[in-house]
């Protein structure tokens, strides 16, 4: 039985494949993206038919959709989920519903690699966000703490400031001195929530401190990172990060083998907890995990966060994994992730570093900052 495949993507060009027999989806995908890039005469020879549609066009998408079989989309659904997301927009809001259909009702596949760009997804969080601050008419306070921050650390202090003044978020960074005590830390902690919205303790600290007793010193009325365990308004921004990719890309998570590199409180705790809540098997591994290589090579879905510069390498990893990069560390005065970038040429879906779960990270804080802070404001009203 023949199927018949509809490719989306890039500048409105949507394509109907006609295969003779049923390949595997793999295969078919390949096969749809080599007919957008090839001759003409190439695409008749492999039965593609390619029709250039105008997104507004809803007749027509209505025509091709009602007798395909799979979508195979090729641009990070940018027009479909932007349609989605701004309904009010009327060169989008007249085809949501026709398009919101398809999303839901049609199988999707996507090309191999779907490599994240995070400043592109965070670009209406952000926008979300901006416009809530303008409507509540006082812009929330948060607090970062920070002590002899490193390369990364200084990179994400001048994002996080640089987005908390485009969007209307007052930013104040307290940085404590490198010989400082846990007593000076939760000391720290008690006094700026008294002024603030929300606390950022930002990590690593030096050796000598407790964390245990710090992350205990933070309010869950106030946790915006989500370090406290008693914190369950929020997630890990990581993790929450990790989540808007996985539900914007309609990532399959139930029953796959997913492997969580580190245990550290940012990314391997909270990371596996929330891929268990999402019912993959989950394995937890770090360094000195013996035949680590064996669990990593059989994992459907990986998430890292070993700040461990590019440790995973393409051997490590097999065909079609999801690859969650949540590490960070400095290497030859550069950020580097936990992830060799040669391993997208195996992933169906890679996050690159720096821009990948980096930028969206920081905009999940920022909508912390709005959950914890709506619920004072709620009550008050």
């Amino acid at each position: 039985m023949s199927k018949k495949y509809l490719v989306t993507g890039g500048a409105g060009f949507i394509g109907t494949n006609f295969l003779e027999k049923p390949v595997e989806v793999g295969h078919s995908v390949k096969l749809a993206v080599d007919s957008l890039v090839t001759s003409k005469k190439d695409r008749l020879s492999r039965g593609v038919t390619l029709h250039e549609v105008d997104i507004r066009d809803t007749a027509k998408l209505t025509e091709l959709c009602n007798v395909i079989d799979v979508i195979i989309h090729l641009d990070a659904l940018s027009s479909i989920q932007h349609s989605i997301d701004h309904p009010q927009e009327t060169s989008f809001g007249a085809i949501r519903d026709c398009i919101l259909n398809l999303y839901n009702m049609k199988s999707w596949c996507y090309p191999s690699t779907m490599t994240i760009d995070g400043r592109e997804i965070v670009a209406d969080i952000y926008q979300n966000l901006k416009e809530e601050i303008q409507q509540r008419g006082k812009p929330p306070v948060l607090s970062i703490i920070t002590c002899a921050p490193n390369f990364e650390t200084k990179r994400y202090l001048a994002l996080k400031r640089k987005k908390a003044e485009a969007i209307g978020v007052v930013l104040e960074v307290f940085e404590l001195k490198s010989d400082v005590t846990t007593d000076d830390v939760v000391v720290a902690i008690k006094e700026v929530v008294r002024k603030t919205d929300g606390v950022v303790v930002q990590l690593p600290l030096p050796a000598t401190i407790d964390i245990e007793r710090v992350v205990l010193a933070i309010p869950p009325s106030h946790d915006v990172d989500a370090l406290n365990p008693n914190t369950k308004t929020v997630l890990s921004p990581v993790v929450a990060a990790c989540k808007e990719i996985a539900f914007r890309y309609k990532l399959v998570m139930k029953e796959k083998r997913a492997v969580v590199v580190g245990t550290g409180r940012l990314v391997g705790v909270p990371g596996a907890v929330w891929l268990r809540s999402e019912g993959c098997d989950v394995a937890v591994i770090h360094k000195d995990t013996k035949e680590a290589v064996g669990v990593l090579q059989n994992a459907d879905i990986i998430l890292t966060g070993a700040g461990d510069p590019e440790f995973l390498t393409p051997e490590m990893i097999k065909e079609e994994v999801i690859i969650f990069d949540g590490g960070t560390s400095e290497s030859g005065g550069e950020l580097r992730g936990d992830v060799d970038p040669e391993c997208a040429r195996k992933a169906s879906l890679f996050t690159p570093v720096p821009g990948g779960i980096g930028p969206i990270t920081v905009a999940c804080l920022f909508q912390n900052l709005l959950i914890l802070t709506a619920r004072p404001h709620t009550e008050s009203v």
